[in-house]
């Protein structure tokens, strides 16, 4: 019973203390309402359009029953991997990952994460401009095969259903980005304040955030490689599907396997272990290779349909460069251990809070701070 009452008051000051950093200023809470907002309002526009690609994907099978049915002598069009509802799909769950992430850059203080995902949204955005490319692409050409066969064609309403999602998700980019650019000077306090004044330990902490960072977000991208793999194993066509099936199998281990190396180097940087990190240096180079033979096989399998979907390729080609980084940062994570810093992180987790003075109040201070020194610019410059 005492065991249960001393986790339930970990939890309550675990809780209160990221409440705090959550509510520590209106600029805080207002990046992270906005970062809400976004995932609310976005997701509920690629829903939207989520329908109407799957509604385009159920009219090209009505095309082909129709010309079965009625044995017109149309050229058939070779039906198309259903890839676009995918893009949707992923558009939204990027939506709930960059939640997550914004979140816990808050929590973390961690203005490199901040800026990533600020990145992530406006490459997103633009990647709208290709979804509808996509959609455009996939109708024209399927429309000579609809007037074969004197059915109606099929009309996207793009101004109404891609454009609105696109227009907000540049808008909630631009407005993440400028309550983001409001953060570095309070983060870097609270930097200077866990680590202190010496720089190279600065860096080594740094370099350990860019590294579970980068973590973070090859774990999303790796689910997100998972999902079509998993919808290729229902084609219909097995002939094509079985000379692949070499390839299927390799990348079924593979992922298992990367989601364990994570885990392992998560963990071995928290305990600073050289053992566990340096076993996943090395093994990552299986991974690396794995997104190699995937990307290769990919546009093999692509050329094959008669087809390409534009998303996989781009996301194989990030999940290869944030691998390398893994591995280049990694190497510098695993090179500065024994330097100090994981003995002086525990000591300042250790130490009991003596002030009283709450975050919003250093904020305040802050703000005071900057508009003093615009004061005396200004004063400055009048006298002159």
């Amino acid at each position: 019973m005492e065991r249960f009452k001393e986790l339930r008051e970990d939890i309550k000051k675990d809780f209160n203390e990221k409440w705090e950093k959550i509510t520590a200023s209106p600029i805080t809470k207002l990046y992270l309402f906005m970062s809400i907002l976004q995932t609310i309002v976005v997701s509920i526009l690629q829903i939207r359009v989520f329908i109407r690609n799957y509604g385009f994907i159920k009219y090209q099978i009505s095309l082909y029953e129709f010309q079965a049915i009625n044995k017109f002598k149309c050229e058939i069009v070779k039906h198309q991997f259903p890839y676009i509802p995918f893009d949707n799909a992923f558009y939204i769950f990027f939506q709930l990952f960059q939640l997550y992430f914004s979140f816990d850059s808050v929590i973390k203080q961690h203005t490199i994460q901040i800026i990533t995902i600020t990145a992530l949204n406006f490459a997103w955005a633009l990647y709208g401009i290709v979804q509808v490319l996509e959609i455009i692409i996939s109708i024209n050409r399927i429309l000579p095969f609809s007037n074969c066969l004197h059915q109606p064609n099929f009309y996207p309403h793009i101004l109404a259903y891609d454009f609105p999602s696109f227009l907000l998700q540049i808008f909630f980019a631009i407005m993440m980005t400028m309550l983001s650019y409001r953060f570095s000077k309070f983060f870097g306090w609270e930097l200077y304040k866990k680590i202190g004044g010496n720089y190279e330990l600065q860096k080594i902490y740094q370099n350990r955030l860019i590294f579970i960072m980068l973590l973070k977000i090859t774990f999303f991208f790796l689910i997100l490689l998972f999902t079509p793999f998993v919808a290729m194993t229902t084609l219909k066509d097995r002939g094509i599907f079985s000379q692949y099936l070499p390839y299927v199998i390799f990348h079924s281990f593979t992922t298992a396997l990367s989601f364990i190396l994570m885990f392992v180097a998560f963990r071995s940087v928290s305990k600073e272990s050289r053992k566990g990190l340096t076993v996943f240096l090395l093994l990552w180079s299986i991974v690396i290779i794995d997104f190699i033979i995937i990307l290769v096989g990919s546009i093999q399998f692509f050329r094959s349909v008669g087809n390409v979907w534009i998303f996989l390729i781009i996301l194989l080609i990030l999940l290869l460069l944030l691998s390398v980084f893994l591995v280049i940062y990694g190497v510098k994570v695993l090179s500065a251990f024994d330097s100090g810093l994981k003995e002086l992180l525990t000591q300042k987790d250790k130490e009991e809070v003596t002030t009283t003075v709450p975050l919003n109040q250093i904020w305040d201070d802050l703000e005071i701070e900057i508009d003093s020194v615009k004061e005396e610019k200004k004063w400055t410059i009048d006298d002159e």
